[in-house]
């Protein structure tokens, strides 16, 4: 009498490779492949959610200060002296500022320290609320005829907390330093003003003085917040010299 033939038996290792004409849904697939499909979209997800930092591509200039056109004074610094302008924000993104050595400081051994506080109530700083403190930017020689930039770039923007008035502050570093920064005596910027702070150990004194017809000449290039620059905290800092 014929005998069924018996079925064949696996008897080896199970397989772990599915296929998909092995599954009535035709959508099973090797596990490392899922694995590697979960972990796509993970990394995905994960790099959706972090905006890029912004790029000096990012940020359309604007431009604002006293034009070094209307300099007609100096103003220095000793024993811990620091010289304030408070100026009006027209914009929260901050991309750079620049103050000028006077031209005939062609070399110096000081280094320059920019602060940045808020305004109190009367309009003057806020010694008490100070927002960003830089690390210290030297330019050591100019030309003796050009009065010699201190740009402080920020990259990404530096981003205030928001529009309206804040006042930036220049310190020797070392703070017994001197230098002298041109300045303007034709009240020529009528959104603020040169506030002089005290003899210090290195810091802000309270209690600075204005004088309401003097301003620094500087500029201050900010980011138009139409355009997609991402909105960090106080950004990395770049000091840059351009002649």
């Amino acid at each position: 009498m014929a005998h069924a033939p018996r079925r064949r038996t696996n008897t080896g290792p199970p397989s772990r490779v599915w296929l998909a004409a092995q599954s009535p849904t035709g959508l099973r697939c090797h596990p490392a492949g899922r694995f590697l499909r979960l972990l796509a979209v993970i990394v995905a997800v994960s790099l959706s959610s972090h905006p890029r930092p912004s790029r000096a591509a990012d940020c359309v200039p604007v431009t604002a200060g006293v034009d070094t056109a209307l300099a007609n004074a100096h103003s220095g610094v000793v024993f811990g002296e620091a010289l304030g302008q408070v100026f009006l924000a027209s914009d929260t993104l901050i991309q750079s500022i620049t103050v000028w050595r006077w031209a005939v400081q062609d070399t110096s051994n000081t280094a320059m320290r920019l602060y940045i506080t808020a305004a109190d109530s009367v309009g003057g700083p806020d010694v008490a609320s100070i927002l960003f403190r830089s690390s210290p930017l030297f330019i050591p020689y100019g030309d003796g005829v050009h009065h010699i930039p201190h740009e402080f770039v920020f990259d990404p923007p530096l981003a205030l907390p928001h529009r309206g008035l804040f006042c930036f502050a220049v310190q020797a570093v070392p703070c017994d330093g001197t230098w002298s920064i041109i300045s303007s005596t034709q009240n020529a910027y009528t959104d603020g003003s040169l506030w002089v702070f005290g003899r210090s150990a290195c810091s802000l004194r309270l209690g600075p003085h204005r004088y309401p017809d003097y301003d620094l000449i500087f500029r201050i290039r900010y980011c138009d917040s139409s355009t997609p620059t991402h909105k960090t905290t106080w950004g990395k800092l770049k000091t840059l010299y351009r002649p």
